[in-house]
């Protein structure tokens, strides 16, 4: 499941995407979860590309392939 990795809404996923991307793996103010429950919904629904209702690295990975097609 691909969902809407283009963040900023620009129509291309490109490093402005990643820079968002990485906002949400940085600390425990930005990362989705229980105790974020705004930033749980913006960035899951960005960046939970696998849909299995986390951020981490197989979400990355999918990242990298959409950044080098710039879908």
């Amino acid at each position: 499941m691909i969902s809407n990795s283009d963040f900023n809404g620009d129509g291309a996923v490109d490093l402005s995407d990643f820079g968002n991307f990485a906002t949400g793996l940085n600390g425990p103010n930005n990362t989705p979860g229980p105790d974020n429950p705004e930033c749980n919904t913006t960035y899951l629904n960005a960046f939970d590309l696998d849909g299995d209702g986390d951020i981490d690295l197989a979400d990355f990975s999918l990242l990298q392939s959409l950044l080098a097609t710039g879908v």
